[in-house]
């Protein structure tokens, strides 16, 4: 709905996400490398819905707010097969999450942006369901988690002149209850659980430059990642890096388009930088770079 109030030009959005899941899951204990018996079956639900309202205020012709309030319910239901009677497993939870943003558009050609948002995720089953126990005698469990949680602040730009076009974006984000698998201090395995306060950082970069325009077009796409992701002040890891994120990631890709549909392509994609393993830091993995070539064809815009 677009509107004036208090003299400002606006725009309104109402907008309304549900989704609804569910499987069966069954666990067979593992005997030397057999499927040995059954001993976990379960049927899992999982309902997530959101409910958002935004506002685009335009205060001058170049620069406009934008302020969001959004609504986030979620249910978790594990029925458990092997025994009926069994009380049905419930987590539900729900966050309201506010969102606020400026954006300055001096020329019809570049924009710089930059904002505050909070968001929330709830927990997978992959986190909730744990096997537990000695072999032979396993058994599985539900657990609670709580939703892990995200206040994030940005700050960007992006334009384009002539052939190329570029989009350059710096964020932080403040994580509480991130869902990790951790361990004690004594090593123990822990499985997943609502972590410490951690903090994830990073600079994106990317463009897109145009080379060679008309019947035949040649583009090259690149983007690189900086990504730095620890914990704030852990007892166990204090101030470590998050394991399995990778400081640095890129790719590139050089694209040929020719007339009546045929195009190729060779790219590469790699990552930099000493890569945690562990959360504890003990092992790390250096980068690695792969390369790639494709090639298709396209008839108009419905097939490939």
């Amino acid at each position: 709905q677009r509107f004036t109030a208090a003299g400002l030009r606006q725009q309104a959005r109402l907008i309304a996400n549900a989704a609804r899941g569910w499987r069966d899951l069954r666990r067979y204990r593992n005997d030397d490398g057999a499927t040995g018996p059954l001993f976990g079956r379960d049927g899992l639900y999982a309902t997530t819905a959101s409910f958002a309202l935004e506002d685009d205020i335009a205060i001058t012709r170049a620069l406009t707010a934008t302020l969001a309030v959004a609504r986030v319910a979620a249910r978790r239901d594990n029925v458990d097969r092997l025994i009926p009677a069994r009380t049905t497993q419930r987590l539900g939870s729900g966050a309201t999450v506010p969102q606020a943003s400026l954006r300055w558009t001096p020329t019809s050609a570049v924009a710089v942006f930059g904002g505050v948002s909070r968001a929330v995720e709830p927990p997978t089953f992959d986190d909730l369901l744990v096997v537990s126990g000695a072999y032979p005698n396993l058994t599985r469990y539900s657990q609670g988690l709580r939703m892990q949680r995200a206040t994030t602040w940005e700050l960007g730009a992006r334009g384009q002149r002539a052939a190329l076009a570029w989009d350059i974006a710096f964020y932080r984000a403040e994580w509480t209850d991130e869902i990790l698998r951790l361990a004690d201090a004594n090593g123990a395995a822990l499985g997943a659980v609502n972590a410490t306060p951690t903090r994830h950082e990073g600079l994106e970069i990317s463009a897109r430059w145009r080379l060679l325009e008309g019947a035949h077009r040649l583009t090259l796409n690149t983007n690189a990642t900086w990504n730095h992701f620890f914990f704030t002040g852990d007892p166990v890891y204090g101030r470590n890096r998050l394991a399995g994120v990778p400081p640095f990631l890129g790719s590139a890709e050089l694209l040929l388009e020719v007339p009546r549909g045929f195009f190729c392509a060779l790219a590469a994609d790699g990552t930099a930088g000493r890569t945690p393993v562990d959360h504890g830091g003990r092992m790390t993995y250096a980068g690695r770079t792969l390369g790639r070539a494709r090639a298709g064809w396209r008839a108009g815009n419905t097939w490939t």
